[in-house]
């Protein structure tokens, strides 16, 4: 009588246990596979290295992306991974494009404009380890953060965009990572050997979107100095251009960019009215679109004490460097 009670509670349990097997079959949404599609198409738009599951989409390369996991409840259509090449702006574009001002940058705009900075410096991150600053000469304004991390001593070329024949930055660099440093400014002249730096080469040039001579100088675009000086590989690409970053920034391709870049951003009238007004939403929106494009994530901002409008930048690709 044991053995048939035994037999019979052992049927029964695998009765209950096939029903909720076949429960939980039919549960499953429709859209399963479906969401799994999407998933994939969204990371394959992404231009970092991602692997794809049924469950998570891990991006390697931004922590920002990692393991994004979808809602059990989305489907297709509502599932939207973060894009690195597109921000969309929580806010109007706080600068007027019809003020023609020198120097405007209000103060009551200071939320808004600092808003703005995070907004570019969060949408793709990179991470960095360990991070320092070169050149700082401690008035807030001139140091850079670099990751060091990304640089290969001795084995490194540094171009510093912008030095008004202050080398702070270049002697901290050549002195710290014993880096092959090349400084470019055309509105200073030709300076008298004595005032370069040791292990600093100086040229005349100032760096734009294209080869030309305007009143200010002799430009070449990035790629025509590379190619000058023979540098397939630029470490380190330092800017303080007085918004000639938004020339420079859109010249760079997957072959020139370089591996990392610490720049000011400058959204201002500058250069005594020069550009004919302040930056416009449609230049920084095409500007982040270009480094993340390329896959720049940034590893530190700092909005400029003595420059509400201005804002420096470090970002890198996200790649892996041989």
């Amino acid at each position: 009588k044991k053995h048939k009670v035994l037999v019979a509670l052992s049927c029964i349990f695998a009765l209950v246990t096939t029903v909720l097997l076949l429960c939980e079959i039919n549960a499953t949404p429709p859209f399963a596979s479906a969401r799994v599609q999407g998933l994939a198409g969204h990371a394959r738009e992404s231009p970092t290295t991602t692997t794809t599951t049924q469950d998570n989409v891990v991006t390697d390369a931004a922590p920002g992306y990692a393991k994004e996991k979808a809602a059990d409840h989305a489907t297709q259509d509502q599932i939207e991974l973060p894009s690195p090449s597109l921000m969309q702006r929580r806010a109007p574009w706080p600068l007027d494009p019809q003020n023609k001002g020198l120097d405007w940058c209000p103060q009551a705009l200071k939320p808004a404009i600092i808003a703005l900075y995070q907004e570019a410096a969060t949408h793709n991150r990179s991470p960095c380890t360990e991070i320092a600053r070169f050149g700082d000469r401690g008035d807030g304004d001139g140091g850079k953060l670099v990751c060091v991390n990304s640089i290969r001593p001795s084995k490194c070329v540094v171009y510093s965009l912008g030095s008004r024949m202050d080398f702070t930055f270049e002697i901290d660099i050549v002195e710290h990572f014993g880096c092959e440093v090349h400084t470019f400014d055309c509105t200073v002249g030709r300076p008298v050997a004595n005032t370069i730096p040791t292990g600093v080469s100086f040229h005349p040039w100032c760096v734009g979107g294209t080869d030309a001579v305007n009143p200010m100088g002799q430009f070449y675009s990035l790629t025509t100095i590379r190619t000058k000086l023979g540098h397939p590989t630029i470490d380190l690409l330092k800017m303080d251009i007085e918004r000639h970053e938004f020339a420079v920034i859109p010249t760079f391709t997957k072959e020139n960019a370089p591996r990392q870049i610490s720049f000011e951003t400058h959204i201002h009238n500058t250069r005594n009215g020069v550009w004919g007004g302040p930056v416009t939403d449609g230049q920084w929106t095409a500007l982040w679109e270009v480094l993340h494009g390329l896959g720049y994530g940034a590893f530190s901002h700092e909005p400029n004490p003595q420059c509400l409008c201005c804002c420096e930048f470090s970002v890198q690709r996200a790649v892996l460097w041989k």
